[in-house]
């Protein structure tokens, strides 16, 4: 299963990879704040905010 962590930043890139390596859309889910801060984006070390699978 594809899970990707994306700042806001690079949610529209994260959103086009996950679309493009799954053929289906993505589902894109706000991370809560509690584990916001240990999470960072999975394109740069910005915390992420957003969860897509």
């Amino acid at each position: 299963m594809l899970l990707i962590f994306t700042c806001i930043e690079h949610s529209d890139r994260a959103l086009d990879d996950a679309l493009e390596k799954t053929g289906e859309p993505p589902n894109m889910e706000k991370i809560s704040d509690e584990s916001n801060k240990s999470t960072s984006c999975s394109y740069c070390k910005n915390q992420a905010v957003y969860k897509i699978k």
